[in-house]
């Protein structure tokens, strides 16, 4: 059996699969090893789930995403089994009822798990309409951060909503936010609210913004400024340590003409409520993805569009947190802002299914093709942890570095340094002047052969004018493959190969000082003069470069 997101097209693969989908045997191997997938004890099916029948398949239909079953358990199990997945029954219960194999009914409980299709509980709160609960339980799948819709109320009722009353959209939010099962409170200062709650502030004065701020000061409460400016709604980002200063914030909004109270007798004023309601909603509850967690929300309801824009802390601001010279702040600065990883307790599990992905576990094996060039293997020794001779040392780090556990037929790619989703994103080449034994050339490192691919003569002419500081025996350049990172992480892709650039730039130094000589940082080096030598672009950049020198002297003892 086989699932794939019916809302997509799905793309032919030569081998006449279909690219994205993933199928129960899969998902039955990580359930059993890998705890973030593992099955429910008693699995239930998503609540409200609407199920279409198909010559060959299943659309379930009313959770995140419309689902597409196929394969012969489609059609001949999991309709028998639905029926009987209502949380009261563990999985070998389920398969004794129903006469099969337990591990089909395991495999196919793993596959729909998964797909969104089962939830580890019904549980939900005696407050909260069915029909709302049973909605949230269907969209828990979206973050996997709750086992039930009433963990997640549970939740949120430990942090209390609070809308400070300023007209008739504020009192239109708080009787959205009640609709949806959160207990929203309407108060007229910030001041009655809880120092640890949820305030909420509405096209509200900037004395009452500041007031607000002062109030939650020292506590984990938490400070959710919006507002309608005629036909645009907006959403700050809520008041924390990784988000801007409400003095800040409240410059931006002049700025791009977003202050001010609201008109009470706008007529987008109730669809206005929904947007913000639906925006805390996500936050609160914890599904779905909030577009407000640290941007501004703008949606344009005559442009009929939303956008997110980005309000960085500003460096040398107090109230920021960010010590220095006030300067306004550069570009790599706010895309650090931008792709900032979220606290741990607002991770969404679910982004760990992504490693399953057929995509994504192809793109472990990606690789750039040298296969034109002449390929050399430098640690030629068997024994190469021990290398015992310069060209050997020489290609043990570049393993170490970049390299696998295991060369040749290989069914797990297991690197020696850490990468995010084992991308490998660092990528070696070595430019080599004086090593004994190694012919002189820029050579660049392929991971799956352990072999080095000759780029051609690199002169020290050529050399002085990429890198200023030329008084080694090699020159390594640690690039990263950031295309291909970004296929899987999208805009946090270049933080990522930042961070893979350190664990390798770390490995290096410490296999160098096991090996008897050294592998030292050069701070500075011009990016297009080794682009253009190597034949690299924007996609390839320039990492790190690191001069190795002590190769052709006497090694420590292994």
């Amino acid at each position: 059996m086989e699932s794939t997101d019916a809302s997509e097209v799905a793309e032919q693969r030569s081998d006449g699969g279909v690219a994205g989908r993933i199928d129960a045997v899969t998902m039955l191997r990580a359930a059993r090893n890998d705890p973030e997938m593992a099955i429910p004890q008693r699995p239930a099916f998503m609540p409200g789930g609407v199920v279409l029948p198909l010559s060959n398949g299943l659309i379930v239909d009313g959770g995140a995403a419309r689902q597409l079953l196929n394969g012969s358990a489609s059609t001949s199990l999991v309709p028998r089994m639905i029926d009987l997945l209502d949380g009261t029954r563990t999985v070998p219960e389920v398969a004794a009822q129903l006469a099969v194999p337990s591990v089909q009914v395991e495999a196919a409980v793993a596959l729909m798990a998964t797909c969104g299709l089962i939830v580890p509980s019904l549980d939900a709160p005696d407050d909260v309409a069915p029909d709302v609960a049973a909605a949230l339980a269907r969209h828990l799948d979206t973050t996997k951060r709750w086992p039930s819709a009433a963990e997640a109320y549970h939740a949120a009722a430990r942090q209390p909503a609070y809308v400070v009353n300023n007209g008739l959209l504020t009192q239109l939010l708080t009787e959205s936010l009640r609709l949806s099962g959160d207990r929203a409170s309407l108060v007229d200062t910030p001041l009655q609210a809880e120092q640890s709650g949820y305030i909420i502030l509405v096209g509200a004065a900037a004395d009452t913004l500041r007031q607000a701020m002062n109030h939650v000061r020292g506590t984990n409460g938490v400070v959710r400024v919006c507002g309608l400016r005629r036909d645009r709604v907006w959403i700050a980002p809520t008041s924390s340590k990784q988000t801007v200063c409400m003095n800040c914030l409240l410059s931006t909004l002049d700025a791009v003409q977003l202050s001010g109270s609201v008109d009470d007798s706008n007529p987008a004023l109730r669809l206005a409520a929904a947007l913000i309601a639906l925006e805390i909603f996500h936050e609160r509850l914890g599904i779905g993805r909030p577009l407000a967690s640290n941007s501004l929300l703008v949606h344009d309801l005559s442009a009929g569009r939303s956008s997110q824009w980005m309000v960085p802390r500003t460096p040398g601001c107090d109230g920021c947190g960010i010590p220095g010279d006030r300067v306004d702040p550069p570009w790599p600065f706010i895309y650090d802002q931008a792709a900032v990883f979220p606290p741990r307790n607002q991770v969404a599990m679910k982004g760990h299914q992504m490693h399953y992905k057929p995509s994504n576990v192809a793109l472990q094996w990606a690789s750039r093709d040298f296969s034109h060039s002449d390929h050399h293997r430098f640690s030629a020794d068997p024994d190469w942890q021990h290398p015992t001779d310069a060209r050997s040392k020489l290609g043990a780090l570049l393993r170490y570095g970049f390299g696998l556990h295991e060369i040749g037929d290989i069914t797990q790619v297991r690197r020696f340094s850490p990468t995010g989703g084992n991308l490998g994103s660092p990528e070696g080449v070595i430019i080599v002047r004086d090593v004994e034994g190694v012919e002189p050339g820029a050579y660049c490192y392929l991971p799956f052969e352990d072999k080095c691919a000759y780029l051609g003569e690199f002169s020290d002419a050529s050399l002085s004018a990429a890198i200023s500081d030329m008084d080694f025996e090699a020159v390594l350049v640690v690039t990263t493959a950031l295309e291909r990172v970004e296929k899987k992480y999208h805009s946090l892709a270049l933080r990522i190969c930042f961070l893979d650039a350190g664990a390798a730039v770390s490995q290096l130094r410490h296999a160098a000082d096991a090996f008897g000589f050294r592998a030292l940082l050069v701070e500075h080096w011009d990016d297009g003069a080794l682009a253009k030598r190597f034949g690299n672009n924007e996609l390839h950049p320039v990492m790190a470069v690191i001069g190795i020198c002590g190769l052709n002297g006497v090694g420590k003892e292994q």
